[in-house]
């Protein structure tokens, strides 16, 4: 039968619509995602599997990790993998928190209909991916690294490191991207020695995992490139590494932000910079 071209474009669209959709709004488009993930069309598979992050469910974990493992187009594999990180989410300890040291998962849901076992098996699957150097792409692998990368475990640091030492670039793009997700101080001096890499996107991701990692001694970095980038994005995004630090001393500098000519700071944009900074400024100077 003739692909319905015009259905194909309606569907994209309401993809694309609801991968953007705010929470709250009443919406909800699980079904129809999980539905589109079984579309003939590439496209389709691979946009549905990308709006899956959106809209999470223990049903369509299982549908991601089969696309992840067998579908026969690598973009659709790549967004289904990338897509089952939210998953790894959830964290180990959320996922064993009502289970005493030792038991064995029983599969009872745990969180948004996901259950021990399946959380498992995505893990495990991604790991494999990112070891499998034979039958997988690089983009596979490197995506299958930042999506397990939100799991605190010994080999997945070891993955990280191993991925930031490659000889790939696009690795270790993604090993510095993995460190911001994986959020352990062990990737702090790491991290502030590629914030002024000449690469782009290390950079770009370097500047993103300094406000994840709490990376303090990289204010003065950051600061630096605020006053000399001519990306708006990379302005953007170091305002916000700069927020996530929360130090005290940055207060004039969030306080002031509205009055920055070089990208014509938008009030609003300002304005929720300053309240994330008071947000981690109060975060970071509690005693617990």
């Amino acid at each position: 039968m003739a692909e319905n071209k015009s259905t194909v474009e309606e569907i994209l669209t309401r993809l694309d619509f609801l991968a953007s959709a705010q929470p709250g709004s009443g919406i909800d488009g699980t079904d129809f995602v999980r539905e589109q993930l079984e579309h003939e069309n590439v496209e389709v598979r691979t946009s549905a599997a990308e709006c899956a992050w959106e809209w999470p469910a223990g049903e369509t974990a299982g549908k991601l990790l089969e696309l992840a493992r067998n579908d026969p187009e690598r973009n659709v594999r790549v967004a289904a993998i990338k897509s089952l990180g939210w998953y790894m989410s959830l964290g180990e300890d959320n996922m064993y928190e009502d289970y005493e040291v030792g038991d064995s998962p029983t599969g009872e849901l745990i969180e948004e209909t996901v259950t021990v076992e399946q959380y498992q098996n995505i893990r495990d699957f991604l790991l494999e991916t990112y070891l499998d150097t034979k039958n997988r792409s690089l983009d596979e692998r490197r995506y299958a690294l930042e999506a397990v990368s939100f799991v605190s475990r010994e080999d997945v640091e070891q993955y990280i490191e191993e991925a930031y030492e490659s000889d790939e670039n696009k690795m270790v793009v993604s090993a510095v991207f993995s460190m911001g997700r994986n959020a352990h101080y062990k990737w702090k001096d790491k991290i502030k020695d590629v914030l002024n890499s000449a690469d782009d996107e290390i950079r770009f991701e370097a500047i993103r995992a300094s406000g994840k990692c709490d990376v303090q001694t990289s204010r003065k970095m950051l600061r630096n490139i605020i006053n000399t980038t001519r990306s708006r994005s990379e302005f953007e995004h170091c305002v916000l590494a700069l927020a996530q630090l929360g130090h005290t001393d940055s207060f004039s500098f969030f306080d002031n932000l509205q009055n920055e000519v070089r990208f014509d700071v938008e009030p609003e944009f300002a304005d929720y910079m300053l309240q994330e900074w008071m947000l981690y400024n109060n975060i970071r100077n509690s005693s617990f």
